[in-house]
């Protein structure tokens, strides 16, 4: 009897929709079955839509990695295993990660019938006839 086994299945750990770190932990776990197991594991990833680019491959261990996100965007990582078989699983695909470190901006416009604004650090301090508003 005569049995052939398929690579089955690559599943990538969940990730956060959004992040301002500069580097991101990726996990990912192969399941070959019964098969001849996972000799090696392939990781992509693609920037703003854009190709995809091999970031990682080779290791049967290579389970975690901390990918660099520069520049910001939009971040997406696939990845794929093949068995002692040389035989390859489908790409398993993340969520996209946007990775955004721009803080944002806030300009505050002040008429001519505020009574009263002045600055202390990074606190606007102002009023007009309806009272006081401080900004931060």
């Amino acid at each position: 009897m005569f049995c052939v086994s398929v690579l089955q299945t690559v599943t990538v750990a969940p990730l956060p929709g959004i992040t301002n770190a500069e580097t991101l932990p990726l996990a990912w776990q192969g399941d070959d079955g019964e098969g001849s197991g996972v000799a090696a594991y392939y990781l992509q990833r693609q920037l703003n839509g854009g190709n995809w680019i091999e970031h990682g491959s080779g290791s049967a261990t290579y389970t975690a990695t901390v990918v660099a996100l520069a520049p910001e965007g939009v971040y997406r990582f696939r990845v794929r295993a093949s068995d002692h078989a040389g035989r390859e699983s489908g790409w398993a695909t993340s969520q996209a990660v946007i990775a955004d470190r721009t803080p944002p901006t806030l300009t505050l416009t002040l008429s001519e019938d505020s009574a009263y604004a002045h600055a202390t650090g990074d606190t606007l301090y102002y009023s007009d006839s309806s009272g006081a508003f401080t900004v931060t």
